[in-house]
């Protein structure tokens, strides 16, 4: 970009004279007796005028905004997926190194880092410790949730369904060897968080929309002045909810939520509670289980 501005400006400073040159000698004695050939060079000059000035104007305001987007450390936002949209976040997940910690915050995970095409997929694979936080499904704030979107029992399952898938894609990077911390939440969602090294992911968990549909904003921290930009506040937040007691957390060796008080003793235990349809689907397999080796269930 700046040896194609320099190629411009030399081209403009050798083309100045001969252009004044032929103005003068040529295009101004033809038009200073053409009263319609006058008229028109005036509009053409006034026209080029306004674009020009127009063009500082909308400089001075981006370079406003440019400087606004350096203080808060932000480095992307997007509110549309595009190819274009998807081209600048490859171009920024390249720029994202190996972390050793990697944190995530938000309401069921799926979208975010357990279905194939997520963004966070390959960046939890290549993280050591994953720290993850998901809605809790049996809280008030799962129910808020799903009074904001729609029918309460469809939005109910589809998050069951989509946590467990989430819960199954955290086993297998356990298996690959990766320490794996699953925590739940309790209040209603309000900010879907993803730290990775010196980024942020932040998304607003807006009433009434699923997360996807609202804008992403992605801020980095200024590692000489970390007081500066929104990067450390949200890292701070993340670490506040993460510390929070008593607290609610998932045993992967069991598949059960454990509530723990502030000492980290167990107060109980619970299975997480799976949709009615993959209560059909495992009720299902069940059966087709117990044909296959000829055992059949006592019933109550």
């Amino acid at each position: 970009m700046h040896a194609m501005l320099m190629v411009v400006a030399v081209a403009i400073a050798f083309s100045l004279p001969s252009g004044i040159h032929f103005f003068i000698h040529r295009w101004w004695p033809m038009i200073s007796t053409n009263p319609d050939l006058l008229f028109l060079t005036e509009a053409s000059l006034a026209a080029a005028l306004v674009v020009v000035f127009i063009s500082i104007k909308n400089a001075l305001q981006n370079r406003d905004f440019v400087d606004s987007a350096k203080l808060a450390s932000l480095v992307h936002a997007s509110s549309k997926a595009g190819w274009m949209t998807r081209w600048r976040e490859r171009s920024l997940m390249k720029k994202v190194p190996v972390s050793g910690t990697a944190c995530v915050m938000t309401v069921t995970g799926y979208d975010t880092f357990a279905h194939k095409d997520s963004q966070f997929r390959q960046v939890l694979q290549e993280a050591r410790e994953i720290r993850v936080m998901l809605l809790n499904p049996m809280s008030d704030g799962a129910r808020m949730r799903a009074d904001s979107l729609s029918d309460e029992r469809d939005y109910y399952g589809h998050l069951l369904d989509e946590i467990h898938e989430s819960i199954a894609y955290l086993k297998e990077l356990r298996q690959a060897g990766k320490k794996v911390t699953l925590k739940f939440y309790d209040h209603r969602p309000f900010w879907k968080l993803v730290i990775v090294g010196d980024y942020v992911w932040v998304q607003y968990c807006h009433d009434g929309f699923e997360v996807n549909a609202v804008p992403e904003y992605v801020f980095a921290l200024h590692s000489s002045s970390p007081e500066r930009g929104l990067y450390t506040p949200f890292n701070i937040l993340f670490t506040e909810k993460w510390n929070e007691t008593p607290y609610l957390d998932f045993d992967f060796e069991t598949d059960e939520l454990v509530h723990r008080d502030i000492y980290g003793n167990e107060l109980g235990r619970a299975l997480l509670p799976r949709s009615p349809h993959a209560e059909k689907k495992l009720a299902v397999a069940r059966n087709s289980q117990c044909a296959l080796t000829g055992y059949i269930p006592n019933e109550a």
